[in-house]
């Protein structure tokens, strides 16, 4: 019976009626993964996998720009609410003081 287990193939068999299982370190590592890896479309190639972390990297930056833009477009408009309500007198001092600040 411990002969139909191990099998004919020997090694695989003893392993594993002795519970000793080997477990590859790095998973995807057959014969045919370096062959795919120089393909121009294999996404785990190297050229492949630089495109995508810089591709990651602008759509991060365009996001990041995005998202100050919209925040400085907020801040402006709640400045022209505010100003909105001033009096003439005070619309006149705030701008005497925003044009001071753009020459500084």
């Amino acid at each position: 019976m411990e002969e139909e287990v191990t099998g004919s193939g020997g090694g695989i068999g003893r392993k594993m009626a002795a519970g000793e299982v080997d477990l590859k370190e790095k998973s995807g590592t057959a014969w045919s993964h370096s062959y795919l890896n120089q393909k121009p479309w294999h996404p785990l190639s190297y050229p492949n996998l630089r495109r995508k972390w810089i591709a990651e990297q602008v759509h991060a930056n365009h996001a990041r720009r995005q998202e100050e833009v919209q925040r400085e477009f907020a801040q402006e408009q709640e400045f022209f609410r505010q100003t909105a309500l001033f009096s003439k007198k005070d619309k006149e001092k705030v701008s005497k003081e925003n044009v001071g600040k753009e020459m500084q």
